[in-house]
């Protein structure tokens, strides 16, 4: 696969499109409005988004989607981050979809993938625990009986999971790592839903002798390990993505603003330490979409460790880029920036749970080493 610089026409025809619509349809005035609501009033947004083709844009036209890859959403992300969308396209199509294209069993994924571009269903993946615990060590049971498995277990920061019709689970059964297939609201399972800072839902959920027959298996052992690994980077991916927007939004919002305030008789633009700054600001905007598009282009290299290393880089820098740009345009603005009616200290609360979700700037720091450098 061949790298190129920018994108190309056709991908910033979709950039546009996603701009047009939510510049209409999602400005931070509606998005307040859907902010008061459950999560399910908003389903109606969903499914147009599905008559849109964002649903599918990166999933595989056997099942209605486009056929496209990580590259076209690069593009849909960055608006969706831009505009602060609360609805859970990163949770629900990357971090669950992407997966299944390739991994667990044909039979689950011929069930949902048309049901969740069609935009019927949300998804949701419940994989991390909660604090204190190593990310890579599973403590949810998953324990065999009468053909299928009775669950333990507490999975903390389920992105998503109020509103998923599903939850694809990681659990431990005796000595190896399984996935299942699990409706929120079976038996033995309790979801405690919440708001993230950013006004994204997500929840706690708490599995207490919940039981699923065998058709919930969607992967086993180092199939599970892969589907759960692909998981983590198309969600690293999409922090990255949805940051970039946000950082974009940000300058642009503190540019007008300091073209318009003016002080001492001139418009803060004419101060050169301002313009200084501002251009600090974009400097970090340019780097941080140069490393995102390349993340987005190694995405379907044939080479794990080559997309390991782009994506890495990525997450490790533009995390924190996008959290000191939102930053530096909260101080440009003031006290105003703070307010829950004006857009930009949201962009900061975006940048800050981006940048913890799916691993902080740090633990990916370590997998850039590790896949560079073979570094432990």
């Amino acid at each position: 696969m061949s790298m190129s610089s920018s994108p190309g026409e056709d991908l910033l025809a979709i950039e546009e499109a996603a701009n047009n619509f939510l510049s209409q349809e999602y400005d931070f005035r509606r998005r307040n409005i859907y902010l008061q609501g459950t999560g399910n009033v908003e389903r109606s947004l969903w499914r147009r988004f599905a008559d849109l083709g964002w649903l599918g844009l990166s999933l595989p036209e056997d099942y209605g989607g486009a056929g496209g890859s990580a590259v076209e959403s690069w593009m849909l992300l960055q608006r969706l981050g831009a505009y602060l969308v609360l609805e859970p396209y990163l949770s629900s199509v990357v971090v669950c979809g992407w997966p299944l294209v390739t991994h667990g069993r044909k039979q689950v994924r011929d069930r949902l993938l048309p049901e969740l571009i069609a935009g019927r269903i949300q998804l949701s993946l419940a994989l991390n625990e909660p604090e204190g615990k190593h990310p890579n060590i599973i403590t949810t049971l998953a324990t065999p009986m009468d053909g299928g498995w009775r669950l333990v277990g507490h999975k903390s920061v389920v992105l998503g999971a109020p509103t998923a019709d599903y939850l694809l689970l990681s659990a431990r059964c005796d000595a190896q790592r399984i996935v299942l297939l699990i409706r929120p609201d079976d038996a033995g399972v309790m979801i405690r839903p919440y708001r993230l800072i950013d006004g994204r839902t997500a929840g706690e959920i708490l599995f207490d002798g919940a039981r699923v027959g065998p058709d919930s298996l969607l992967a086993v052992g180092p199939e599970a390990d892969e589907l759960l690994d692909v998981a983590r980077l198309a969600g690293a991916f999409g922090c990255v993505a949805e940051s970039v927007g946000v950082m974009k939004a940000a300058l642009a919002a503190t540019v007008e603003h300091v073209r318009a305030r003016r002080q001492f008789g001139q418009a803060l633009s004419g101060f050169q330490a301002i313009r200084h700054r501002i251009a600090a600001m974009h400097i970090a905007c340019e780097e941080a979409d140069a490393l995102g598009w390349r993340a987005a282009q190694a995405y379907s290299l044939a080479d794990p460790k080559e997309r390991l290393a782009a994506i890495a880089a990525a997450k490790s820098d533009v995390g924190q880029s996008a959290r000191r740009v939102c930053e530096e345009a909260v101080q440009f603005h003031g006290a105003i920036a703070i307010t829950d009616e004006f857009p930009v200290g949201h962009y900061l609360k975006r940048a800050v749970v981006n940048e913890r979700l799916f691993g902080n700037s740090e633990l990916w720091t370590e997998h850039f080493s590790k896949a560079v450098f073979g570094w432990p």
